[in-house]
């Protein structure tokens, strides 16, 4: 989705950030087939930003995701803690993440 590849270097950025402190910070597409996000990652590459693949959108049903995007913030004990719908900035993706620790 359109917000979605916006807030896509913010993401790479936190996510950069996140990990020097034990966090992990993960992209999962959905809807869309593999080929389309390799095409997708190639002109727009985010070293060390995972991206997984729901190309049946079964995992995002299961996190009752509805809208794009939408920010997913689980515990280090796999406690879902927090649930953000629309496009984040850094600033606010960091304060997400910080309140869940």
């Amino acid at each position: 989705c359109g917000p979605c590849r916006e807030e896509m270097p913010a993401v790479a950025e936190v996510g950069r950030e996140a990990e020097a402190s034990g966090v992990r910070v993960l992209v999962l597409n959905t809807g869309e087939g593999e080929r389309t996000v390799r095409d997708f990652l190639r002109k727009n590459p985010y070293p060390g930003l995972p991206v997984a693949l729901d190309e049946d959108g079964s995992t995002a049903t299961s996190y009752q995701v509805v809208n794009l995007p939408t920010h997913v913030y689980i515990d280090a004990e796999g406690v879902l803690r927090e649930v953000k719908v629309g496009g984040l900035d850094a600033e606010e993706m960091r304060a997400a993440i910080e309140d869940v620790r």
